[in-house]
């Protein structure tokens, strides 16, 4: 940029340059105000449900992750020495089984290992009933 000769275009060039500095200071505080907002609980919820919905692997990963989570559960429920009932539990059976249901219900097929598990309890148990 040329340097300024008069007065004149001196004044006009700090002028211009003090413009430039408020526009780029506004657009600054724009950012941080949009970047505050968007970080804050409610939004980062949204956008990460907004995420999952996108993300077919992540969907298929955390039904695959609570499907998990009640087979362990279950697994500790049918080894473990039986006991008195109490709400608490009874509730978490209701939990579980609901849980379990919408799972079998849903359109995600198992894995190998999983139906290779399966398949090998079952040939146990049909020896076991002869």
């Amino acid at each position: 940029m040329e340097k300024p000769k008069t007065s004149s275009q001196l004044k006009k060039f700090i002028l211009m340059k003090e413009a430039e500095k408020e526009h780029a200071e506004r657009r600054v505080k724009e950012d941080f105000q949009s970047t505050c907002t968007s970080l804050g609980p409610a939004n980062l919820l949204v956008s990460l449900m907004k995420d999952i919905k996108r993300s077919p692997d992540l969907k298929t990963e955390m039904i695959k992750t609570v499907f998990g989570y009640i087979t362990g559960f279950v697994t500790k429920k049918l080894f473990t020495p039986k006991k008195a009932v109490t709400e608490a539990e009874l509730s978490e059976i209701l939990l579980i089984k609901t849980i379990k249901k919408a799972v079998d219900n849903s359109s995600v097929t198992t894995s190998i290992i999983e139906k290779k598990i399966f398949k090998k309890l079952l040939y146990e148990y049909m020896i076991s009933k002869e």
